[in-house]
């Protein structure tokens, strides 16, 4: 059986993001929970104008007290699960972002053997597959660079040596060495 992955200990990752992702939620079931209220309140509203008794109006009264009372606090309770809700969900996508991140901060340092493993229900999974296989091509690119620099490294040492040796032959050696290298670069 394959070991665990540590979960995340921290559901705030980004904190910029997620926090206004999670007020932007909150605030737009407010105000369509505004829309649900004067769905339900103005057909009220308008029976309470048109009553002309007063028993029909302390009726209609007491139905809007009681709604009111019931729904606003179940709104606000909506609102706030809604945001922690969004919060939580939003980790899935944030989490990946920020694994990203940290994986392309060791690309521009020069590290390319990270490779990025996302949990079973994370997102980007295809950005995953993608983003590796980039980190493959770099460690390979990275790789052959630096055999081609060892390479040219040995061979001008070599070159410059014969140079200093004032052999008519081996200054012609150089002098292939040097002109291969440059073809080579070309």
């Amino acid at each position: 059986m394959a070991p665990k992955r540590p979960l995340r200990k921290k559901y705030i990752i980004k904190p910029a993001y997620q926090v206004k992702l999670a007020l932007v939620m909150a605030i737009s079931f407010v105000l369509y929970s505004l829309v649900l209220a004067f769905i339900l309140f103005y057909p009220l509203f308008r029976e309470l104008q048109a009553s002309v008794s007063m028993e029909e109006q302390a009726r209609i009264s007491n139905i809007v007290l009681y709604l009111h009372a019931r729904l606003w606090p179940a709104v606000f309770i909506i609102a706030v699960l809604v945001g922690v809700q969004v919060i939580i969900s939003s980790h899935r996508l944030f989490g990946p972002i920020y694994r990203f991140e940290m994986t392309l901060k060791n690309f521009l340092n020069g590290d390319f053997s990270q490779r990025i493993k996302l949990r079973k229900h994370d997102s980007l999974k295809e950005t995953e597959a993608l983003f590796n296989r980039v980190a493959e091509y770099l460690e390979d690119e990275s790789t052959k660079n630096d055999r081609l620099h060892e390479s040219i490294k040995t061979r001008l040492s070599e070159a410059a040596q014969r140079l200093v040796s004032g052999d008519d032959a081996q200054v012609a050696k150089a002098r292939e060495t040097l002109l291969a290298i440059i073809k080579e670069l070309g």
